[in-house]
């Protein structure tokens, strides 16, 4: 296999001369992606504007958007939220704590249970 060395004064020159022409293009590039952006937006608020007036009558014809719910009954209904989300997690913490239990329990009945076993065999 045969291996060339090129000094870095003939090197740096071709690079940067690439480079800079890649830049460039690169920025065009950009640039044009930019300017699509923005034209895309624009004829999505020129349509909107156009439907806007296009349909003004039965825009404003429309009812106006209640809540079905009050003030206080949001309030109320976040409270009850939170007392659920309360209840779930106690109802977890206490299922993971009995698992513990019962798994520690299990550990040491099946200590216990072969202790003996192995004396008798011995």
């Amino acid at each position: 296999m045969n291996t060339f060395t090129v000094q870095n004064k003939f090197v740096e020159p071709v690079f940067n001369k690439v480079r800079a022409e890649l830049e460039q293009i690169v920025n065009d590039i950009q640039c044009e992606l930019e300017n699509d952006r923005e034209m895309k937006e624009a004829m999505r608020e020129m349509k909107r504007s156009e439907n806007m007036i296009k349909y003004k009558d039965e825009i404003k014809s429309r009812p106006k958007k209640e809540w079905f719910q009050g003030s206080e009954r949001r309030k109320e209904a976040v409270k009850e939220g939170k007392e659920e989300l309360k209840n779930i997690k106690s109802k977890f913490e206490g299922t993971y704590q009995n698992k513990r239990e019962n798994k520690q329990r299990s550990k040491s009945k099946a200590k216990k249970s072969n202790t003996p076993a192995k004396k008798q065999q011995q």
